[in-house]
């Protein structure tokens, strides 16, 4: 195969078109991230990164580098609400996950005020 000078153009030819199937399920990924989460508002990015290396000959010259394409991407890393926690004198950190009483850790949710009305134990259901 001959060579080719090197541009955006051949880079999609490298590595039997690999580098460049990686950079568009990068992009695929963060375009997929962006319809999942339009309220995250902070930036997603994909990078095709080309490092060139010069090889120096014995007189110190330069007449060939050595060349590696890299693609990586950065998504916002998911982030939940803060929660608040009861911690328990045993090392039990004890959180309510029912939506909207996150930062309420003594709020019952409808199905443990039901079993605590009933004499039962909280997540526990009916006494069997």
């Amino acid at each position: 195969m001959p060579q080719k000078e090197l541009s955006v153009a051949t880079i999609n030819e490298m590595e039997d078109g690999r580098i460049a199937a990686e950079f568009n399920r990068e992009l695929s990924a963060l375009a997929k991230d962006c319809y999942s989460r339009p309220g995250d508002k902070r930036p997603r990015q994909v990078t095709l990164k080309v490092t060139i290396k010069p090889i120096m000959d014995r007189d110190g010259r330069c007449d060939s580098v050595k060349l590696t394409a890299d693609v990586s991407s950065k998504m916002p890393d998911l982030r939940s609400p803060e929660y608040v926690g009861m911690l328990k004198p045993s090392g039990v950190i004890q959180i309510q996950t029912t939506k909207g009483l996150h930062a309420e850790p003594n709020q019952l949710s409808l199905e443990d005020e039901a079993a605590r009305r009933k004499g039962d134990p909280p997540n526990s259901g009916p006494a069997r």
